[in-house]
């Protein structure tokens, strides 16, 4: 019997213009990927109904469909992942929130309102029939997270996972489909982290052992009579969050959990072999976790930290006199960005 392996895996997305639809001729963005979770899981109902000729109970029905899962990487430079980060952040790159404002570079992307919605597809090829292929597509779906994990001497990995939207089976491609190509670019790794920093917690001052930087777009799907999975999905509210744990050297940190106040703002910048740079700023950090423990003999003190960031004004909109707030912006170069 032939078997399909993972290693045969094309996966691809498209945005959607009308959330759902697939557009025409789509334009494809591949996927670098390490490995994916993307399924659909019915729902069941049990049937009730009374039977009087024996105890054999009638078959559940499938009465919904979730749609959810991961999609894991190693961090490199390629047009899928950066649109896949904007659309968890609600928002474009270069785009301020508020309408008419020019004040945001193109290479920056911040906390936004937009809903964008992709459909994701998935490719193995047909064992039985070479140079033929089973399709999975996934229309209608919303990125609602996303993180990196960064440990000394290794890659630096992360994963998006995605909610709602609707499956689809195939055994053709969609009629006019391209895809762009992911390209090249070498995976960045620790050793090439040259800024990482927490207020005064400085890569270059202290010794951090593990970071993570998460994400969560707070969507949600809307489950409606008439449809098999969710009709929609809805912005909800965006929560970024930094944990680590650093070698114990001074009680900065405790002192400020135990006074409940912020310890500055976090820098995270990272760049592969080509100078490609993500660099994310983080704005007035609060530890709301952390501790020492002695765990025995032998043993370094370390502590697990927890910060959340504090929104601040990041555009604005001078001609209708609004402002705009965030907690992180995102970037593909190493300057701060010049708030207003």
């Amino acid at each position: 019997m032939p078997v399909v392996s993972t290693n045969s895996l094309q996966l691809a997305m498209v945005e959607e213009v009308t959330p759902g639809v697939t557009p025409s001729s789509p334009a494809f963005m591949l996927w670098r990927t390490a490995g994916e979770g993307l399924t659909f899981t019915p729902n069941t109902s049990e049937s009730t109904e009374i039977s009087s000729s024996g105890r054999s109970r009638r078959p559940s029905n499938v009465t919904g469909m979730t749609v959810s899962g991961d999609i894991n990487f190693e961090l490199a430079k390629f047009p899928a992942l950066e649109a896949a980060l904007a659309a968890v952040m609600g928002s474009d790159w270069g785009e301020c929130p508020l309408g008419g404002a020019s004040t945001f570079d193109t290479d920056r992307v911040t906390i936004g309102e937009s809903l964008r919605t992709f459909t994701v597809e998935k490719r193995f090829p047909d064992p039985a029939n070479p140079g033929s292929f089973f399709y999975q597509r996934f229309k209608g779906v919303s990125f609602s997270s996303f993180s990196l994990n960064i440990s000394p001497n290794n890659p630096i990995t992360g994963s998006v996972g995605i909610i709602g939207g609707v499956p689809e089976l195939g055994g053709a491609p969609l009629a006019g489909a391209t895809y762009v190509s992911a390209g090249s670019n070498p995976i960045f790794t620790a050793p090439k982290v040259t800024e990482l920093s927490v207020g005064a917690l400085g890569v270059g001052t202290h010794c951090w052992t593990s970071m993570t930087l998460s994400i969560d777009s707070g969507n949600r799907g809307i489950p409606c009579i008439g449809t098999q999975g969710d009709r929609e999905v809805v912005l909800g509210t965006a929560n970024v969050s930094l944990t680590g744990d650093v070698y114990f050297s001074d009680q900065t940190i405790l002192q400020a959990i135990l006074d409940n106040n912020t310890v500055g703002n976090g820098v995270i910048t990272l760049e592969d072999p080509d100078d490609n740079v993500y660099r994310f700023d983080l704005y007035g950090l609060k530890p709301i976790a952390g501790s020492v423990s002695a765990g025995g003999a032998d043993q370094d003190l370390v502590m697990p930290l927890t910060f959340e960031p504090t929104p601040v004004v990041v555009c604005e909109d001078a001609t209708a006199g609004t402002e705009w707030e965030s907690v992180i912006t995102a970037s593909t170069i190493d300057t701060a960005p010049t708030l207003p």
